[in-house]
């Protein structure tokens, strides 16, 4: 699975903080760890929907041969 990390920094209070894109979709709403100051709610939404697209850009790179091998066909990797 890809997975991507997505670093939050709040201007509010300067804290900076790591969310994995597979984590950020669980959430219902996201909030500053060090002030609370939240997320807006529709900015996390799209985050959700990049984390989709993501998933479905990745489908066919790595698949399986009959007796459970990974064949890497391509990788990406954002940078």
């Amino acid at each position: 699975m890809y997975t991507l990390k997505i670093k939050f920094t709040c201007f509010d209070c300067q804290e900076s903080f790591t969310i994995s894109t597979e984590n950020l979709v669980k959430k219902e709403s996201l909030a500053c760890p060090n002030c609370e100051k939240q997320f807006p709610q529709s900015n996390l939404e799209a985050l959700k929907k990049v984390h989709d697209i993501l998933l479905t850009a990745a489908e066919g790179l790595v698949t399986t041969d009959d007796i459970g091998n990974e064949i890497k066909h391509w990788d990406y990797k954002l940078v």
